[in-house]
């Protein structure tokens, strides 16, 4: 018996681990079987194939996007996403696409504004010749353009599975097979270049001589609590007083000697649509140990402080007990404190770099155990903390390395440096040819 249709909902969306995609089944409507990267772009599928059908309109009848008419479908999709507490697309995402698609609709390719073409008749010479140039020459830097190029091709990704395009062409132009071809800078290259910098500016004079020269206890502890637990900024800010009663909200326990973070600040739209979520990643979610000796300053710290500022549970509250504001760590305390410490501009490390200074420790005081150092950082994947393989110099353990491989080899390099001929063999000079 054939299945009644009554509202969009009756429409199967599964997912599909054959294609890695959700699948919606439109056939009762006369339509196909439908492939998206997401479920929410499922749901918005169908929900347009069924007001069509309703109406009595051909729903597979297929109107060609502009590319300004496919910016707003994907905004659409977007809105959607926002809502989805599954999905890692967030508002602050969503606005900073909104403001890139405001550039890339008003590029001039040739002599057409980039949103009225059609998507179907865009072209990998259209993003060869001039979609990837125009980006590179109003952007600061290429990795600015990649981001804008990124985006453009998470929206011909749209019109793939719309069937507006049968291909995306901002993906074939990378095609090593194709000469000329768009190349985009190496994102990683890039982050590991930035690492190696980073890990240079927390060395631990460095920092130091930034924590002597701030002057308030507090201050000096929200500093050194980013460089001794590699806490993110976001996940700082939300660390509270351990609450058995409540665990999925973390905090430092003072008896377990570690933080659990379980929570971090997430930005939203605009500084004041900030909201609280979950970390990063999955692995985000982590147990950070920390000393006994540490454990008891802050308690003391904590003991310490107003009644006022204790009203929501902070181990770092703002002046009324609430969440501090990050930025404020960074504009109040740091580098405020980098300057009083006579560090150049070039010198001082950004709040983000404090990271780098406990995951280097991890990495120079425990026998570089990549996993645990993983684990301790959230990270998502290996690959991340593996770029730190060329930042960290364990000169003991280098020491004992080459100790071992001396020790291997086992050769006296003075053997028979008295006599210059091997087995005390004559050696006849050679004249030279006249």
């Amino acid at each position: 018996m054939a299945k009644t249709i009554n509202t969009y909902r009756d429409l199967s969306i599964k997912w599909d681990k054959k294609v890695n995609r959700f699948r919606l089944d439109a056939r009762p409507l006369g339509g196909a079987r439908m492939k998206f990267k997401t479920k929410a772009e499922a749901v918005q599928m169908a929900k347009e194939l069924f007001d069509k059908w309703s109406k009595g309109a051909p729903i597979m009848a297929v109107e060609r996007w502009s590319v300004d008419q496919a910016i707003l479908n994907y905004n659409e999709v977007g809105k959607i996403r926002c809502d989805d507490k599954e999905d890692t697309y967030g508002p602050c995402y969503y606005a900073t696409q909104l403001q890139q698609f405001g550039v890339i609709q008003n590029l001039t390719l040739g002599d057409f504004r980039l949103g009225s073409m059609k998507v179907d008749k865009l072209t990998t010479d259209h993003m060869v010749h001039g979609f990837w140039p125009a980006l590179k020459k109003r952007s600061n830097s290429d990795m600015t353009a990649m981001s804008y190029y990124a985006t453009f091709q998470n929206l011909l990704d749209l019109c793939v599975t719309r069937n507006q395009v049968p291909n995306n062409v901002a993906k074939n132009a990378k095609s090593k097979t194709l000469t000329p071809r768009v190349v985009l800078p190496s994102k990683r290259k890039r982050w590991a270049s930035k690492l190696t910098e980073g890990v240079q500016k927390v060395a631990p004079k460095t920092i130091q001589r930034i924590i002597a020269a701030i002057p308030d206890l507090k201050q000096r502890l929200t500093v050194f609590t980013a460089a001794k637990t590699g806490l993110r900024a976001g996940e700082m800010c939300m660390v509270r007083i351990y609450d058995q009663k409540k665990p999925e909200l973390g905090g430092i326990d003072f008896e377990g000697k570690c933080i659990w973070v379980r929570q971090a600040k997430k930005r939203g739209a605009k500084k004041s649509k900030d909201f609280i979520g979950e970390p990063k990643s999955e692995l985000g979610k982590r147990r950070v140990p920390i000393s006994p000796v540490f454990a008891n300053t802050l308690r003391e710290y904590w003991m310490a402080l107003p009644i006022k500022e204790k009203a929501e549970g902070f181990l770092f509250p703002n002046t009324q007990g609430g969440r501090a504001d990050p930025d404020n760590w960074r504009k109040r305390i740091l580098y405020p404190a980098c300057e009083r410490a006579g560090l150049t501009k070039n010198e001082r490390p950004t709040w983000h770099m404090l990271r780098h200074c406990y995951a280097t420790a991890m990495l120079t005081t425990d026998g570089r155990d990549w996993i645990k150092t993983m684990e301790r950082m959230g990270h998502a994947d290996m690959a991340t903390t593996l770029m730190y393989k060329h930042s960290v110099i364990d000169e003991e353990a280098e020491i004992k390395e080459t100790e071992k491989l001396d020790a291997y080899f086992d050769i006296d390099l003075e053997a028979n440096l008295d006599d210059p001929s091997p087995n005390g063999a004559t050696i006849i000079p050679l004249k030279k040819a006249n």
